[in-house]
């Protein structure tokens, strides 16, 4: 299992994991907050996958699957709400198909730009936390595929779908973080996601 799929002890604190109380709340501390349980969600759904499917676990398939949901949701939801000066800037578009993208020297469609790095760091956390989100749901679904009562093709599509965006958004703005005076940037080789077996 992977390491960042274990479940989170309590933090020996009076705020837990939070570094300051909710009053002091800003968009990068509701980001930490929407996210904080997704990987014991992603535990739960790492375990859930090892067991063959069965009718008494399908409770706990569901109740992981609307967990990994509601995360999502949250985390669109903050995406929507978020300053303009948080959003990337579109600089450009390649066209050129890439043959090799192992190998690329540039990344085929938009090219970002975002204020500073921190803020496009910061919003690169929430696409990944949404692929994390995918990832389990992605699980969940192909559990039930055995059971043909359960029709979920629109949500595993739908996390493909995502998971494919995400990917391409955080691609599209490496060249801005390894060169920041923008628009004077060079490309180099995309960002990938290892989409490995575990959630």
């Amino acid at each position: 299992m992977s390491t960042r799929s274990k479940p989170i002890d309590t933090f020996p604190g009076t705020t837990g994991w939070l570094a300051s109380p909710l009053s002091e709340e800003n968009a990068a501390n509701r980001l930490t907050l929407i996210c904080i349980d997704l990987p014991n969600i992603r535990s739960r759904a790492n375990t859930l996958t090892k067991t063959p499917y069965h009718v008494s676990h399908e409770s706990e398939a569901f109740s992981v699957l609307e967990l990994a949901q509601l995360v999502d949701s949250n985390l669109q939801q903050w995406y929507l709400t978020l300053p303009p000066e948080w959003h990337h800037h579109t600089i450009g578009i390649v066209n050129e198909p890439v043959e090799d993208p192992a190998t690329a020297d540039r990344w085929m469609g938009e090219q970002h730009v975002y204020h500073d790095v921190h803020l496009a760091s910061i919003v690169n956390d929430y696409r990944v936390c949404r692929v994390f989100c995918m990832r389990v749901i992605m699980a969940c679904v192909s559990w039930f595929a055995p059971n043909p009562a359960h029709n979920l093709t629109a949500d595993y599509e739908k996390a493909v779908f995502v998971i494919q965006q995400m990917v391409d958004e955080i691609s599209a703005c490496v060249p801005f973080h390894m060169v920041r005076n923008a628009p004077f940037l060079t490309y180099f080789s995309p960002f990938f996601f290892a989409h490995g077996p575990t959630c």
